[in-house]
């Protein structure tokens, strides 16, 4: 080792420092530029004035901003991507995109904006269309444009903040695999948080990068990373040989020649020449002397100067500097100049004569031998900062790749603060939510200007114009003559971007973010062959990720007669959806009944119209609903009738162990009572008579009385059952429940709305709309079979408001007191509901809750819509009927009033409407109130008519025939009533006057009187004069009946002794007393 270094010496080879230090000099110089080293003193260069930079500053012509008021994202979909794509669609424009955060220490406004730099285009032009394409990407976001006023106010906040502090470095995910939202920590609202109660001001500024441009960086640094590779590692070496050789050799021989020659030769030659040159060899030189470099040919420093003062327009500059520079700083000088003349002349002559003659012989021989010593040594060194540089070089040049993909851009972020502390927290808190694995591929640098920097006013001067600030950069080991213009911008990706740039991902202080989950654009079917004639019902438009579009939602007529399922929370918009489709259906000429236990808004809307008829439950706000439950239309069977009307009585009543039975054995007896055959459905009686509560309730005491239950419970089903129905003889339920009802076309042929919300009783709501719904179906399948028409289109339409009291859910399991009876019940009248369509009629389901009704009533309809439903399981049931996914049943709980998810069994996927709001005007329904007659006054009425042949009192027929609807009386003596008015109509007179008939006159004077046996007993066992008790059943009379003269009262008193004469003995004797003094009768 001794002996090379003696040698080296002596030889004067260069040392392996001497091949070095001019090479890592120059790295040096690329690792500053190329990485951006000189970011990290970025706030102690000297700016470059606004005024001498080559920006073209017009801030009225050149930006345009607009408020972010809302943000919406979709719950599936990936924002990081969506915002890439946005950026990247103006990668290859020359404008600035910028996002500005303005908090004022309560509350953040977030803006986007745009800055032409002076390109020939208009900026509202370029903001709308960034504006469109942002929410092209993010259907749903609300903005709001920000005037010229507007914006110069948030500039001059700029402007007036103390001190600016700036991030620069490239975003990158924290986890490249996440693709959820749910799972993505990188959105702005954490930085916001952390800034929470602060004020400032924060800007991401971001300028696309030339695809020329990248490309030129791209061949450079492939160039410097080729030249550089070859110096990742050094090897010298030295060798040292000694040899040593012997040799003999001998040879003998004989030549003879003779030669004659005779030449003879001119020649003239002139030359002239001139040569000037100038050569310098720069730290490239030395280091191509050394066998070193690493670029050579990149142009002069004016293409350096040139390309990095445009920084800030087309920030490439920190790359494509770099390289220039490097070309800069090794290139070699050289310039030379030659002149030269010359002139030349020649003449020649020759001649030539010879004789040769040889004779040779040679004898060799050779001997010799050859001894040698070599010594040599090898030295191989890597260079560490080379390989960590072609590391760097290499991620850089994968980034490329990613550039033209999404584009690049210039970007850096500022933030502007009264406080020092507080700029310089935000860059921090930006630079760690940014911040990922591989940011370290390029500087990542922070710098404050404060008040105290004189950078700092032309600092805020560019970001006032939205403009990068520019700086001079002269640090390359003073190896340039001028500076380098440099900005705070590295170049990043439209990936990247959408990490700088990106809108927060949750609500964060004043500004909302919405997900919504994403249903069908539009509506898509399965069989569109039929659509051309098919009639179609609008219903508004389609409503996508929070906005509504201009696509149309149609529901296919005929398929409402299929049924509709409407569910929602209270204020959701159901009524005004149901109220949409009345308001089309009877335009298309389909007549409706509503039955509304509830609010009764709809008489409000409809009922002042002339075509609609509105009947309920209080005379004093509508005409009377009255329905006869024990009617049945003809080609109906009474057993069949019976049956649907006790599976109503089990819904609407609990009913346990042998009540039901009981109550259709009472059933069957008041059909018979009033002449019905039961086997044959035949009435033999004259005209058809239908009984009513007071026959059911006569014939229940009957049927339990006769039966062999004990007392305690002949006395319980009394109670349950006999109370029942008697409620429904009292008030206002004997006129509803009447047998002077409303005929089936006043009902269903019409348009109709029942009124139920005045009734308090649940029990009797049901009942009513059970009724209705039982004698719908019975006149709807009669009405099919008279006319023989099956599958009938559309040709009415019943609505059934909160429908949980009729159509209730139950469990599936039986009881300990039999089977399930109300759930069987129920499940009859969703069948027949369901059986319905084939006769044209279409049933609209309507219900808060759809857990509280029957899941067949759901299964059975055709038609969803569901507005807003906050109860999870609700949305559930409903969300599952129609094949929602989880993340739509989530959505449902936060669509606004009037937005329903709308789906028809023909339907691909359901859709997201807003429905339309229904024209028809809300007006307090006006109702001329009609005087009912009260039960005493029509008895009172008919009284005096049966005893007119008493007085000789001119009889007003009309208000006898009145009177015949309010009796409290069994259909038998009712249609008896019916048939006297008739027949004295018609006469003149009545048969039962004659004194043949008496009797029968005594026991309608009696039934109308309304006195009980009881009262009679006791008066005749107290009394036992005769006189004496008839003065007291007629003082008992005429406190009853004070409004009728005294001969009524007395032929009242004595048509009671006669109707009890058979009973009882007293009553007899009485009887015949008071006969014998009786008038005779006319």
């Amino acid at each position: 080792m001794r002996e090379l270094e003696i040698v080296q010496s002596e030889k004067n080879l260069p040392t392996l420092n001497d091949l070095e230090v001019p090479f890592l000099q120059a790295i040096q110089s690329v690792d500053d530029i190329v990485l951006k080293k000189y970011l990290l003193d970025l706030s102690t260069y000297e700016i470059v004035p606004v005024k001498e930079s080559q920006l073209k500053i017009d801030r009225t012509q050149n930006i345009r901003i607009f408020k972010i008021n809302e943000m919406v994202y979709e719950t599936d979909g990936f924002s990081t991507d969506k915002f890439a794509t946005l950026f990247s669609t103006f990668s290859n424009k020359d404008h600035s995109i910028f996002l500005l955060i303005d908090s004022d220490g309560i509350d953040v406004d977030l803006y986007f904006g745009i800055n032409t730099n002076g390109a020939p285009i208009s900026a509202n032009t370029i903001k709308n269309a960034f504006e469109n394409t942002l929410k092209g990407q993010f259907p749903g976001i609300k903005t709001s444009n920000i005037d010229l006023n507007q914006s110069e106010d948030i500039f001059k906040k700029i402007t007036d903040y103390q001190h600016v502090s700036s991030y620069s470095g490239v975003a990158f995910d924290r986890d490249e695999t996440t693709k959820e939202n749910k799972d993505f920590i990188q959105g702005l609202e954490r930085f916001l948080m952390a800034m929470e109660g602060k004020k400032f001001t924060g800007i991401v500024l971001s300028t696309p990068v030339k695809a020329t441009d990248i490309e030129s960086t791209r061949k450079q640094l492939e160039s410097i990373y080729t030249n550089l590779s070859s110096h990742k590692s050094n090897q010298i070496s030295y060798t040292i040989n000694q040899n040593k050789n012997v040799g003999y050799t001998e040879n003998t021989g004989t030549t003879s020649s003779t030669n004659t020659s005779q030449s003879a030769s001119t020649s003239l030659s002139e030359s002239k020449s001139k040569s000037q040159g100038d050569s310098k060899t720069t730290l490239g030189g030395k280091v191509l002397q050394s066998g070193a470099a690493i670029a050579s040919g990149y142009g002069a420093y004016s293409t350096l100067a040139a390309v990095a003062t445009g920084a800030v327009v087309a920030p490439a500059v920190p790359i494509i500097a770099a390289v220039a520079g490097v070309a800069a700083i090794m290139a070699n000088h050289q310039v030379s100049d030659t002149k030269s003349t010359s002139t030349s002349q020649s003449i020649s002559e020759s001649e030539t004569k010879g004789s040769s003659l040889s004779d040779n012989y040679s004898l060799g021989k050779t001997a010799g031998y050859s001894t040698g010593d070599t010594q040599g040594v090898t030295l191989t060194k890597e260079n560490k900062m080379i390989s960590n540089l072609l590391e760097k070089l290499d991620e850089q040049l994968k980034r490329q790749q990613a550039f033209d993909n999404t584009g690049a851009f210039g970007c850096a972020t500022y933030f502007l603060s009264d406080s020092p502390y507080e700029a310089e927290f935000a860059a921090s808190s930006y630079r760690a939510l940014v911040s990922g694995e591989k940011t370290a591929t390029e500087t990542k640098a922070i710098n404050l200007w404060d008040n105290k920097n004189v950078a700092t006013k032309e600092v805020k001067n560019y970001l006032g114009q939205l403009a990068h600030p520019i700086f001079k950069y002269n640090k390359i080991d003073n190896l340039i003559s001028e500076p380098i213009e440099v900005s705070p911008t590295t170049i990043v990706s439209g990936r990247e971007l959408a990490l700088h740039m990106g809108l927060p991902r949750k609500s964060v202080g004043n500004f909302p973010v919405v997900e919504h989950a994403l249903f069908g654009s539009s509506v898509l079917k399965y069989n569109t062959s039929n659509d051309e004639y098919n009639e179609n019902i609008p219903l508004g438009n389609i409503y996508h990720l929070g906005e509504s579009k201009p696509q149309q939602v149609h529901l296919d007529k005929e398929s409402l007669s299929m049924h509709t399922f409407i569910t929602g929370a209270t204020g959701s918009g159901k009524s005004n959806t149901t109220y949409l489709i009345l308001e089309k259906l009877v335009a298309r000429g389909v007549n409706f009944l509503v039955i509304e236990p509830a609010k009764g808004e709809y008489k409000h809307l409809f009922g002042n119209r002339e075509d609609v008829s509105v009947y309920g439950t209080n005379s004093y706000y509508s005409d009377l609903l009255r329905i006869n439950p024990f009617y049945f239309p003809k080609g109906t069977h009474v057993l069949e009738h019976i049956d649907r009307l006790i599976e109503i009585f089990n819904v609407c009543w609990p009913m346990y162990a042998a009540m039901p039975a009981i109550l259709k054995e009472a059933t069957l007896n008041a059909y018979e009572s009033v002449g019905w055959d039961l086997t044959t459905s035949d009435f033999f009686n004259g005209a058809l008579i239908y009984p009513n509560f007071f026959d059911l309730e006569n014939e229940l005491e009957s049927v339990i009385n006769s039966s062999s239950y004990s007392a305690d419970t002949k006395g319980d089903y009394i109670g349950a059952l006999v109370t029942r129905v008697h409620s429904l003889t009292t008030g206002l339920n004997q006129f509803i429940f009447s047998n002077n009802d409303l005929s089936d076309k006043e009902l269903f042929d019409e348009n109709v709305i029942i009124d139920l919300s005045r009734v308090g009783s649940m029990e009797t709501k049901s009942l009513i709309m059970g009724l209705l719904v039982m004698r719908l179906n019975e006149y709807r399948v009669c009405q099919a079979q008279e006319l023989g028409e099956m599958n009938q289109s559309l040709k009415h339409i019943t609505v059934l408001e909160e429908a949980h009291n009729l159509l209730k859910r139950t469990s599936q399991e039986q009881s300990s007191e039999g089977s399930n009876l109300v759930g069987k019940s129920v499940e009859m009248l969703t069948n027949s509901i369901a059986e319905m369509r084939t006769y044209g009629e279409g049933f609209i389901i309507v219900d808060q809750s759809p857990t509280a009704v029957d899941l067949s009533a759901i299964k059975n309809t055709n038609t969803k819509i569901i507005m807003r439903t906050p109860e999870f399981t609700d949305r559930e049931v409903v969300g599952k009927s129609i094949g929602l996914n989880d993340e739509q049943i989530k959505e449902i709980i936060k669509i606004p009033k009037g937005v329903g998810v709308i789906y028809q069994n023909d339907w691909i996927e359901a859709v997201l409407c807003s429905i339309s709001k229904a024209k028809s005007e809300e007006l307090i329904y006006q109702y001329e109130p009609k005087i009912l007659m009260s039960e005493r006054q029509a008895n009172e009425v008919m009284l005096k008519f049966l005893i007119s042949y008493k007085a000789n009192e001119k009889l007003d027929l009309s208000l006898i025939k009145k009177s015949l609807s309010s009796f409290k009386t069994t259909a038998l003596l009712n249609r008896t009533l019916i048939d006297l008015v008739a027949e004295y109509e018609q006469i003149g007179k009545l048969k039962i006057w004659n004194i043949n008939h008496y009797g029968e006159l005594a026991t309608y004077i009696y039934k109308l009187a309304k006195i009980s046996t009881n009262e009679l007993k006791t008066i005749v066992i107290k009394y036992e004069n005769t006189q004496e008790c008839f003065t007291s059943i007629n003082r008992l009379v005429e406190k009853k009946y004070k409004q009728l003269d005294t001969v009524y009262q007395k032929e009242i008193s004595r048509a009671l002794i006669r109707e009890k004469a058979e009973e009882n003995s007293t009553f007899h004797g009485l009887y015949q007393i008071l006969s014998e003094e009786k008038e005779e009768l006319l």
